[in-house]
């Protein structure tokens, strides 16, 4: 079997990574899986260990993300149309690029040491509080 180094989800509503590795990977796309509440169990660095970029748009029903500070290769961030996020903090040290659009509740904290691209649009953050972001 060839190594997969792009996978892209699309209308995967019943995403479980329990039976796969993604050695290989490197970019993941998930897009429109309307009823995946959160990527904890699915984002684990065993399965996804080289991963370097995520997007993740329209998944109506995604409440949390996970402490991306695992995913030590992840530089770039793609958030987009998951408005009910409600993750406080996020959490990746090696992220170089974070892209928030209309994102729910994911730039409350932001720890991300090397990032160098944040792009914030359409938030419903009623403030920024720099204090609580620990940027470079």
């Amino acid at each position: 079997m060839p190594d997969i180094t792009s996978l892209e989800l699309v209308s995967w509503d019943n995403v479980n990574s329990n039976d796969r590795t993604f050695s290989s990977l490197t970019d993941l796309v998930i897009n429109c899986c309307k009823n995946l509440s959160s990527l904890e169990q699915f984002l684990q660095p065993a399965s996804m260990p080289i991963i370097k970029k995520i997007e993740i748009s329209d998944c109506g029903s995604l409440e949390s993300v996970p402490r991306f500070g695992d995913l030590r290769f992840l530089e770039e961030l793609f958030v987009s149309h998951c408005q009910i996020i409600k993750s406080q903090r996020l959490f990746a040290p090696s992220l170089k690029k974070l892209d928030l659009e209309n994102s729910g509740n994911l730039g409350g904290s932001i720890e991300c040491s090397s990032l160098n691209i944040l792009h914030l649009s359409n938030s419903p953050l009623e403030s920024i509080e720099l204090q609580m972001w620990k940027l470079p």
